[in-house]
């Protein structure tokens, strides 16, 4: 008696560590999966932030190459959109001397393009003074 006695406690300890083992095993499951939505979240998020730093490096070098134009022959570097990628093949001015000369629907698109906030009653010298300043060209 005392033996099945003994044999019934095993069997039931045994139980009771399957049970548990059972329950660590889901929590453990359900941590991992946690942290692999964590670490997939990150990923994408400094996937973002290399991106947003190639677009500012490629801003900032077209800004400072841009700030040495000053006569009419020294060329132009358009800067990327908003969104990163470059703007259209021919919309953005070739040289310094064709950047002065813009009007018009030209330059509205432009500011349009680099969704720059330009105040109704802008002048044109108003409107090139922001594109200007935008794109790092002395005005």
């Amino acid at each position: 008696m005392a033996n099945s006695s003994t044999v019934n406690q095993a069997a039931q300890m045994e139980e009771m560590l399957r049970a548990m083992e059972n329950g660590l095993s889901e929590k453990i499951i359900q941590s991992e999966q946690r942290m692999i939505a964590r670490i997939d979240q990150l990923s994408g998020r400094v996937d973002r932030l290399e991106q947003t730093l190639v677009v500012n490096d490629m801003k900032a070098l077209a800004r400072t190459l841009n700030s040495s134009a000053i006569c009419g022959a020294i060329p132009l570097y358009p800067l990327p959109l908003p969104s990163g990628a470059p703007i259209p093949e021919g919309q953005f001015p070739a040289t310094f001397g064709d950047f002065r000369q813009l009007e018009g629907a030209p330059l509205l698109e432009l500011l349009q393009l680099y969704q720059l906030e330009v105040p109704p009653v802008a002048s044109l010298n108003d409107m090139l003074a922001i594109l200007a300043t935008h794109c790092g060209i002395a005005w």
